[in-house]
């Protein structure tokens, strides 16, 4: 297992104009940066950026449509119904900056593996990621003709001498993801029921080798 930074998300950004900041942070780190995109919330995008969040997924799709290639350096020349670009960003750079999508939903993962590097996780147990979104997102890899995508798993970790203080701390902090659907979603496959009941707070080494087994890359 390899570290991996922390996901933006998408927000009321142009994919050129993030295009060209990925780029160029690639470029200034020598090569070392990953651009990782999502959806947020229904709660964030509306609530606080004032913004619809109707159709998500048709959202993600014309961002990546034009962001995937415009990373890879490639002249865009797109009209979709959300966004339009046309343009091409001119960076020097050891290589193209890799780019992961967050995705727990099966529509998610299809877009993730057609047309980005992998995906990036948040809550998601061991069982649901070798059972649901490793098998998702390889197939779509596949059938896009794309290399193995890499699997980035975000789990919450804690260091503490009092094995109890995990559960008790996350719900007071986490028990808002909960309450959000897809989040929901995940914790239900892996049948966690609430946050502090999850199986792998306080198990470092059954964690770190579970994670491994069903090949996750960081």
């Amino acid at each position: 297992m390899s570290s991996a930074p922390r996901w933006c998300l998408r927000t009321p950004r142009h994919p050129l104009v993030m295009a060209q900041q990925a780029a160029t942070t690639n470029a200034a780190s020598g090569g070392r940066f990953t651009l990782g995109i999502g959806l947020s919330h229904k709660p964030i995008i509306e609530g606080m950026f004032g913004m619809s969040y109707e159709h998500p997924a048709r959202h993600m799709k014309e961002y990546l449509e034009v962001l995937a290639p415009a990373l890879r350096n490639e002249k865009v020349d797109y009209q979709g119904k959300l966004y339009g670009a046309h343009g091409q960003i001119q960076c020097r750079s050891r290589s193209p900056c890799p780019l992961v999508v967050a995705a727990l939903g099966e529509r998610m993962l299809e877009l993730a593996g057609t047309h980005a590097d992998g995906t990036i996780t948040w809550m998601t147990g061991p069982k649901t990621l070798e059972e649901h979104i490793i098998p998702k997102i390889r197939a779509a890899a596949t059938r896009a003709g794309r290399p193995e995508p890499r699997i980035v798993a975000g789990v919450p970790t804690a260091i503490v001498t009092d094995l109890m203080l995990p559960g008790r701390a996350s719900t007071r902090g986490m028990a808002m993801y909960g309450k959000l659907a897809s989040h929901r979603g995940m914790l239900d496959r892996e049948g966690a029921g609430g946050l502090p009941a999850s199986p792998w707070w306080g198990m470092k080494r059954i964690c770190g080798s579970r994670f491994s087994a069903c090949g996750i890359s960081a």
